[in-house]
């Protein structure tokens, strides 16, 4: 069992090595048995030899507290309870203090510490004294180096202060009263000493010395020791155990981490993987886990030992051939100069990635990826990714790409050339020569990867190909032709839808002929977003910007900055006029029918045009209707529009003018109009040549019915 006597020994020790040699040599505590621990908070060793006037020795100790082997022990006091009640010759009291010691199968520790400290010495008060606290920690974690801490906090000796750079000094005063003729000389200092398995932490050892005569009598052998907080433990001894090691398979690259569990371990352990050793280990404090890093291995099975001092255990590791997910991408130009990814799994050790029979040159090297260039090849080529463990792994197809042509835009543009053109497809890295039809486009340059050249076009008229000129001779031809249009071409024939919200987002196609080239599209001088432009220049799709409610002017923008005309475009809102029905939606060119209008916020509506010719409103607007005469307007389908103060709503092919029917058909002499006859009734113009059996057309059908129908009600008047 740890004594607390060899503690104050030691401390005694250690000082009388200062006083004697003038420096502190290192001590190692001596322990009865590992994992012992002890603590320590007042502790006064006097011996008063022949002064006889005085009691022989003090010898007491405050806080005093010791577990051998597994348990705990501690001590807290205030107080009047934390002191040493001495004789005159020495006392020592504190206003608290506080002891622990403590030991299990990861580590021992012990602390210590003093609040308030006062040592009295032959009636010198205050002979030693702190107005803060004095602590020290020793500690013996199973898997880490012992430490020993002690801090001390306004310390003084014989009324003098003392920091860290006065310790070891003497300090010594003449006494006065009943003990003139004597001297007293007090040597301060801290232990904070620690062996592989031990640490010995005392905050304050002071070695007490009093020397002269007393009464004419010579005083000799008067010396002694005062200890304040101290702390002392061993190492506890754990059998070693290894229970499991995760994860328990790895790439044969080694640089996996890996988990072992278990007791015992220590600074002094180590793993080997069939007999090579592991790197970055690291061992946790408890001594019951550890994490290394696995070296290189042969593929298969490997036994695992960890050892500590002469007690090994053994663990089972399996190292695995390295794992490939897939090639990214699967395919590139016959040239080579690719950049290619090979993702996986234990990868970290590649030296070698073959495509075919050609190495590639290998970019980077992870456990999860490696980025290689590919060589030059051709067809379809098996990829094995190689190892310096000699292992070989196949990580799939390569497929290697004629250089071709996928499509260019713009697919038009004006005669004059300029327009910048992009050119995409594969293995165009070697671009020499880009040709519109016979004219040599300028260059201006070729992506990394082959997959894009972008140039400007040559002047040039009609419909030509464009060819790619490769600086070993190939010539690529690109599907589809180039336009090369002349301003008069360039035209727009519809707007579909031709009406959207305020709030814009509406997806609009423009239509019309060699818009091939467009740049720009505004509404209202806004403009919209170009999600694409048909290859044949026919159509451009367009995002509606926001716009103010009302009808707005389209323009469309080309490359050569030519702008055309494409139309208006209606915003309507909440607010605008809204038509459920025109009713009737037919009527004479000659005009004059009367249009009932339904719908909703028609009451502000104050111009109905019926393909652009105003309508004559009768009467006022309501919420709901409106009634318009129609005005004259040439046959066919024609849009009705409505507009007011709050909007305007607009009818696509919303009415049909009919032209009025002409029987007869000609050769009547009066134009084949209908004329007249006696009984007032229309009448066939006569040839005077008996007509041919012929089947009627449906305008003579028509014109009989309505004659016999007349005829027919003039009867009834009769």
């Amino acid at each position: 069992m740890i004594r607390t006597k060899r503690t104050r020994a030691l401390a005694a020790a250690t000082v009388a090595g200062l006083i004697a040699g003038g420096s502190l040599l290192s001590a190692t505590p001596a322990f009865a048995a590992p994992g012992d621990a002890s603590a320590l908070g007042l502790g006064v060793d006097i011996d008063a030899g022949v002064l006889a006037l005085l009691a022989a020795s003090v010898d007491a100790t405050v806080g005093d507290v010791a577990v051998t082997g597994a348990g705990t022990d501690s001590s807290e006091l205030v107080g009047a309870d934390a002191s040493i009640a001495g004789s005159l010759l020495a006392s020592a009291s504190a206003t608290a203090v506080n002891t622990s010691a403590t030991s299990s199968n990861t580590g021992s520790a012990a602390t210590a510490a003093v609040d308030g400290l006062s040592v009295n010495i032959l009636g010198f008060e205050d002979a030693i004294a702190a107005n803060g606290t004095l602590t020290a920690a020793a500690i013996c974690p199973v898997g880490a180096a012992p430490s020993a801490e002690t801090e001390f906090l306004g310390l003084t000796v014989l009324g003098q202060d003392i920091g860290v750079d006065e310790l070891g000094a003497e300090t010594t005063v003449a006494l006065g009263g009943q003990f003139t003729g004597l001297d007293l000389t007090i040597s301060v200092d801290n232990v904070e000493t620690s062996d592989g398995d031990s640490s010995l932490a005392t905050a304050l050892v002071a070695d007490i010395a009093i020397t002269g005569s007393l009464l004419a009598i010579p005083v000799v052998d008067i010396d002694g020791t005062v200890t304040i907080a101290s702390a002392e433990c061993e190492r506890p001894l754990v059998a070693l155990v290894a229970d499991a090691i995760a994860p328990a398979a790895g790439p044969t690259a080694g640089g996996q981490t890996v988990t072992i569990t278990g007791e015992g371990f220590g600074p002094d352990t180590t793993v080997t993987f069939d007999g090579t050793p592991a790197t970055g280990l690291v061992v946790d404090p408890t001594g019951q886990s550890l994490v290394a890093t696995t070296p290189v291995g042969d593929l298969g099975p490997a036994t695992v030992v960890v050892t500590s001092g002469d007690a090994t255990a053994e663990l089972a590791y399996e190292y695995l051939a390295p794992t490939v997910t897939g090639l990214e991408p699967g395919s590139g130009s016959e040239d080579g100069g690719d950049t290619v990814t090979i993702g996986g799994s234990g990868l970290g050790d590649t030296t070698t990635v073959t495509f075919g029979d050609e190495e590639a040159d290998i970019v980077s090297v992870s456990d999860t990826a490696v980025v290689v260039t590919t060589p030059a090849g051709t067809g379809t080529v098996p990829v094995t990714v190689g190892s310096s463990t000699g292992v070989e792994v196949d990580a799939g197809d390569f497929e290697y790409v004629a250089p071709s042509i996928l499509g260019f835009t713009p697919t038009g543009g004006p005669e004059a050339g300029g327009t910048l053109v992009v050119i995409s497809g594969d293995g165009l890295g070697e671009t020499d020569v880009v040709r519109f039809g016979t004219g040599v486009a300028l260059v201006l340059g070729v992506s990394e990867d082959g997959d894009e050249v972008t140039v400007v076009t040559p002047a040039g008229v009609g419909v030509v190909p464009v060819t790619i000129e490769l600086t070993d001779g190939r010539v690529i031809t690109a599907p589809g032709t180039f336009r090369y249009i002349a301003d008069e071409d360039r035209v727009v024939t519809d707007i579909d839808p031709r009406q959207g919200p305020t709030a814009g987002g509406q997806e609009v196609t423009i239509t019309g002929d060699a818009l091939n080239d467009v740049t720009e599209v505004t509404f209202d001088g806004v403009t919209a977003p170009i999600v694409s432009v048909s290859e044949d220049g026919t159509e451009v799709v367009v995002v509606t910007p926001a716009g103010e409610a009302g009808f707005v002017d389209v323009e469309l923008t080309f490359s050569d900055d030519e702008v055309i005309d494409g139309g208006q475009y209606l915003y309507v809102d909440d607010a605008s006029p809204v038509v459920d029905s025109i009713t009737p939606a037919t009527g004479p060119t000659a005009g004059g029918t009367t249009v009932v209008i339904v719908g909703d916020n028609l009451g502000g509506v104050t111009e109905v045009t019926f393909g652009g010719n105003p309508g004559t409103i009768v009467g006022t607007p309501t919420d709901t209707s409106i009634t318009v005469i129609t005005p004259a307007g040439p046959a066919g389908v024609v849009d009705v529009v409505l507009t007011g103060d709050d909007g305007s709503a607009l009818v696509e092919d919303g009415f049909t003018y009919v032209s009025p029917i002409t029987p007869g058909g000609g050769g009547n002499g009066n134009g084949g109009a209908v004329v007249s006859g006696a009984a007032g009734g229309p009448l066939l113009a006569s040839t005077g040549v008996d007509a041919p059996i012929l089947p009627l057309t449906i305008g003579a059908l028509l014109a009989l019915l309505a004659g016999a129908a007349i005829m027919r009600f003039r009867s009834r008047e009769a």
